[in-house]
């Protein structure tokens, strides 16, 4: 394995290990009409440990906020899968939208489908659904989350979501899993929430034109849809010879920066690597350092 493969599989390693996947959304508010004066709201996901289960993947149908008359307002246009991992240290973006100004209370989340990873003691990785043995299952359709929040004309506002995976998952007496999402929220600045993207791979789905492009891409990691400007002071790589190059489809690798829009800032842009063959994905299992300083890892390799 090549160096550069080498230290992209670390950077995946670390990224699993410490964050997690969420189709990144953004919308205008259900039930009312985003107008010049409307604000932006994110949602940021981030999760406990728990001994045991290393991944819970659910379907999320809905989301949304409830105004001062009680109406709701949705802040999610599409279902989303998002895959919580360990991100105590990583949070990542679940959902945006422009929203009209006013106060808003309680966060509605309809949820089904979950999917939970397991790993043994040997660092093997079981994958279970609704109908493996043992199997998980939801023990609620909707969670209400409570949460007040005031959003300014034009303004912006960020809530951190922290869904705690030790309270959120027991077993039944068949020894079946159940999942009763546990989450509290709390009010954030969206550039606190250390969201970025590290030697990430997507396509491009669209680019703007002039000498900073704006670039609208897939991830490839994780399916999700992100905004990515640049500036006089991002890198582009050496084979990226004219900003022209880029095109809808291409696949490209870059490091980037949350800004406190919601988008992200490059710091570097560059062609996808032909090395891709020789990355893995997995979760990091062990990791030990004999005398010498070396270090070892056990991975158990997902794709």
């Amino acid at each position: 394995m090549g160096r550069k493969s080498a230290e992209r599989l670390i950077l995946m390693l670390l990224a699993l290990g410490l964050s997690g996947c969420a189709q990144v959304n953004s919308t205008q508010g259900g039930g009312q009409t985003a107008n010049a004066n409307s604000g932006t709201i994110t949602l940021f996901l981030r999760a406990t440990k728990a001994a045991g289960p290393a991944a819970l993947k659910m379907a999320v149908s809905g989301l949304s906020m409830a105004d001062s008359s009680g109406n709701p307002v949705a802040v999610l246009s599409s279902v989303m899968e998002p895959e919580v991992r360990h991100m105590e240290l990583a949070p990542t973006m679940l959902a945006q939208a422009a929203i009209p100004p006013g106060n808003f209370s309680n966060i509605l989340a309809t949820v089904a489908n979950p999917e939970l990873s397991v790993v043994d003691a040997q660092g093997n990785v079981t994958q279970l659904t609704g109908t493996t043995t043992p199997s998980v299952k939801l023990a609620v359709s909707a969670v209400n989350i409570a949460h007040t929040l005031s959003l300014t004309a034009k303004g912006t506002a960020g809530v951190m979501l922290d869904i705690d995976l030790d309270q959120s998952i027991s077993k039944d007496g068949s020894g079946n899993y159940v999942i009763t999402p546990t989450i509290t929220a709390t009010q954030v600045d969206s550039t606190q929430a250390g969201e970025s993207l590290v030697d990430d791979i997507g396509t491009i789905t669209s680019v703007s034109s002039g000498a900073a492009p704006v670039l609208n891409m897939k991830l490839q990691s994780s399916g999700s849809n992100v905004t990515v400007d640049t500036n006089g002071e991002t890198l582009w790589s050496a084979d990226i010879t004219q900003l022209s190059n880029l095109q809808a489809g291409q696949s490209i690798e870059i490091t980037a920066d949350m800004e406190g829009s919601g988008s992200y800032l490059a710091k570097f842009v560059g062609s996808s690597t032909e090395e891709l063959s020789t990355t893995y994905e997995g979760l990091l299992t062990k990791a030990t350092t004999d005398s010498s300083g070396n270090t070892s890892i056990t991975v158990a390799v997902q794709r």
